[in-house]
């Protein structure tokens, strides 16, 4: 029995105006937090924030993914626990942003231990609803229509990620006590739109296809962990090469451009073929950095990082059986965050 027959274009948006708030909420992170520990005495401790930060975004999508499906079966009771766990990250945001409001007009030295408590939930909670999340994209769209879904998701995200220098810009205009309230109250808003869209438009269809299917977790753990490692190169490997001169920028800005018109190209028969290409693009443009030729490096990580981006999703989705998608999902996520994540403490300046 076929899934949905045509792209819920309401609750796919509502998806990527979730995953775009989730990018600009790590981009928040990254750039200030140096400056909010600094705030509270804790510059000492970031090493271990960074060490915390990794574990969290390895281990709680793969553990928020394995809950869901055990716990979670049906589709009503997940999107009830996705709605509860946007909340109560909403709740967690606007809290931390009152908390520093009241620690910049002299608040008490114990503050910094809630502070510590606050920054932590914070990080789990930005992990809890990602993965169970992200699982209902097969329900959202025919399997040929997937790639395309993920092309669109692949071009908001990397665009977003390209203009860092704005968002940073943003936050600073409008204060970080500002942003993080702000943000709490927006995905509160996506949270209670994801809940009333999906309860009252979207029909859930029969989970019987494919339940027997074998599950193949050294398949996705290997996809994740090598999407991981080529967008953990561009962001932080490649612009240590001191024999070329590369930007991020203009990598995430090809590999945007692309995303769309690959996926269009897509369909399950070329998953594979266009994961492969996107892998033979990664060293064609590992082994041309000794040449310092810009245009062919840019082309060739533009073109890899479009590729993977697109292809992995979709290709991890047909190596998952249904009953434990979520915890697919999240060890996907968990896998390409840990490789990303260890190329960017290696060369982290």
């Amino acid at each position: 029995m076929e899934n949905t027959k045509t792209i819920a274009w309401p609750q796919v948006i509502v998806l990527l105006l979730l995953n775009i708030f989730l990018v600009i909420s790590w981009l928040i992170y990254d750039n200030f937090q140096p400056q909010l520990l600094a705030n509270f005495n804790l510059q000492d401790s970031k090493p271990n924030f960074d060490l915390v930060h990794l574990l969290v975004m390895v281990l709680v999508p793969i553990l928020a993914g394995n809950f869901s499906d055990k716990f979670f079966k049906n589709s009503s009771s997940k999107f009830l626990l996705i709605t509860i766990g946007m909340s109560i990250t909403a709740i967690i945001f606007m809290a931390t942003g009152s908390l520093i409001k009241i620690n910049s007009t002299g608040g008490a030295p114990y503050l910094s231990y809630v502070f510590l408590g606050l920054f932590t939930i914070w990080m789990v909670g930005m992990n809890v609803f990602n993965s169970p999340a992200n699982s209902f994209l097969e329900k959202y769209s025919p399997a040929s229509s997937l790639p395309l879904i993920v092309g669109i998701y692949t071009l908001l995200s990397e665009l977003t990620l390209a203009f860092e220098p704005k968002v940073e810009q943003l936050v600073l205009e409008l204060g970080v006590v500002t942003t993080l309230i702000t943000a709490g109250a927006l995905l509160a808003i996506l949270g209670f739109a994801f809940f009333k869209i999906n309860n009252k438009t979207f029909e859930v269809t029969s989970e019987t296809e494919a339940e027997n299917k074998d599950q193949s977790y050294p398949k996705i753990i290997a996809i994740g962990l090598f999407l991981g490692a080529v967008v953990g190169c561009v962001k932080f490997y490649i612009p240590t090469r001191q024999s070329v001169v590369l930007d991020p920028f203009y990598i995430l800005i090809i590999s945007a451009v692309l995303a769309v018109p690959i996926g269009l190209f897509l369909n399950n028969g070329r998953l594979g073929f266009i994961y492969l290409m996107g892998i033979l693009f990664f060293l064609l443009g590992l082994l041309n950095l000794t040449g310092n030729i810009a245009r062919l490096n840019y082309a060739c990580f533009g073109l890899s990082l479009s590729a993977l981006s697109v292809s992995s999703f979709p290709l991890i989705l047909k190596f998952a059986c249904k009953k434990n998608l979520a915890l697919s999902v999240g060890l996907f996520l968990g896998c390409s965050e840990l490789s990303e994540g260890i190329i960017e403490i290696m060369y982290q300046v």
